[in-house]
């Protein structure tokens, strides 16, 4: 496979939030929340060239481009530099922040009559700084064999970083503003809100690409101290997925919840 140009990017982040909201009344409600971002690891590459070709026990690699790292993503770790002991560490350092930013959500809800509520909200309106990012040219040109096990892919991840060269370091700071979403739902609920149904978009912007998620998602509550809920995805046109989630209220003001997102329908070895 080849593409020209073609971008990756990856962020690692945790949040400190506060909110507030307003119900104006028995109809209309209004939110907004204030956040702080602690950056953990960053990595955005850009490819001049990228090409990929699977054989039946390999993968060859062929790409030139340039990338921007920060946090527990550096070039030692991606060049193989660091061991495992050290690898470890490197880990536990990257509990401490290495990147700042700010970001608010805003949003409203109507509704209409007692079963029916419409809602919408953009989250994520904000940006990122990395105090000393390392901005490099990176490029690879080998070939990795097929993993089929554990060790065979802790082998191939290690070709892999093995392969890959990187050089022409220059540490700067760098800043960048949050991929924006605009979230949209609407939901019927039913039998005095034991079952519940609702059809969910959202719009997510990344420069100038706009992404679309279009989800379908249903709950039922027989009793109060049972929930399950079931959602179907539909991601940018292109693919979809399921989620579920079940919460168990076991005393009083408790509650146990189990959920998944993005439930895969079938696994492949490369």
């Amino acid at each position: 496979l080849g593409y020209d140009p073609f971008t990756t990017t990856a962020t690692m982040y945790a949040d400190l939030a506060i909110g507030y909201s307003h119900r104006f009344n028995d109809k209309w409600t209004i939110g907004a929340k204030a956040k702080l971002l602690l950056g953990h690891g960053y990595i955005r590459s850009t490819f001049d060239n990228l090409d990929m070709q699977k054989h039946d026990q390999s993968i060859q690699f062929d790409f030139k481009g340039k990338a921007i790292m920060a946090g527990l993503v550096h070039s030692s770790i991606l060049n193989g530099e660091v061991e495992k002991e050290q690898f470890i560490s490197q880990m536990w350092k990257s509990l401490i922040p290495s990147g700042y930013g700010t970001a608010f959500d805003l949003g409203l809800t109507y509704k209409p009559i007692d079963q029916i509520q419409l809602s919408a909200a953009v989250v994520d309106l904000g940006f990122m700084r990395w105090k000393n990012a390392e901005h490099a040219n990176i490029a690879m040109d080998t070939t990795i064999s097929s993993a089929t096990n554990s060790d065979q892919i802790i082998t191939s991840i290690q070709d892999f970083t093995h392969g890959l060269h990187i050089n022409n370091i220059e540490k700067k700071a760098y800043q960048y503003m949050m991929s924006p979403k605009l979230n949209i739902g609407f939901d019927v609920n039913l039998w005095k809100n034991r079952i519940g149904m609702g059809v969910y978009s959202q719009t997510r912007f990344y420069n100038s690409y706009i992404s679309e998620e279009l989800t379908i998602g249903a709950a039922f509550k027989p009793f109060n101290w049972f929930n399950i809920a079931a959602s179907y995805s539909f991601i940018n046109g292109n693919w979809s997925n399921m989620g579920a989630a079940i919460s168990l209220a076991p005393y009083d003001g408790i509650m146990l919840t189990f959920a998944a997102d993005y439930l895969p329908f079938q696994y492949k070895n490369v």
